[in-house]
């Protein structure tokens, strides 16, 4: 399917390659080219692209790996204040804060410490609907399909991926005009 209309690419295309005079400068799926347009040609494309539509929760996830171990409960996490802890299915059922966590690795019980204030949201879920998910001072588990934990997120990555549009740099005859 070929087009000049980069919204239609971005919602019909899992690939897009984009050209200039003839010859492929960019190609790969729209979250790739959107993250990383590699000139400044294609990034005068992806200005005003609409991020929190694009990325999805998996793409911006960081994962965690296993803390501790307790009978059938797991406690994931990674450099955040806060760490999961799993059921058996490897479903999130609670969060543990850095002191709840730190009395669970003295030998505290995991199940006893853990707090239900978290939000869960699906991998595919489009970044502005996870934000309208978020509050304050929860926690966000990233699941499978299944409802099996594979990551968390927060307010920052969101806001991390959202504003990161590189800036614009002037053209050539710019920078030679004012050399």
């Amino acid at each position: 399917f070929i087009t000049h209309d980069f919204q239609e690419a971005l919602k019909l295309g899992t690939r897009i390659a984009i050209m200039a005079d003839g010859q492929v400068v960019r190609e790969g799926t729209p979250q790739e080219i959107v993250a990383d347009p590699g000139s400044d040609y294609v990034a005068g494309f992806t200005r005003e692209v609409d991020r929190s539509r694009l990325f999805d929760a998996r793409s911006i996830m960081q994962p965690a790996s296993t803390l501790l171990v307790q009978g059938d409960t797991r406690v994931v996490g990674n450099d955040s204040a806060n760490a999961f802890v799993l059921n058996a299915a490897g479903k999130a059922v609670g969060v543990l804060d850095a002191g709840a966590l730190l009395a669970v690795g003295a030998g505290g019980d995991a199940l006893q410490r853990l707090s239900p204030q978290f939000v869960s949201v699906p991998a595919s879920a489009k970044l502005v609907e996870v934000a309208r998910l978020l509050k304050p001072g929860h926690p966000v588990a990233v699941a499978d399909a299944d409802g099996v934990f594979i990551g968390t997120l927060n307010s920052a990555h969101i806001l991390d991926c959202i504003a990161s549009v590189p800036p614009p740099r002037p053209a050539v005859s710019e920078v030679a005009h004012h050399a």
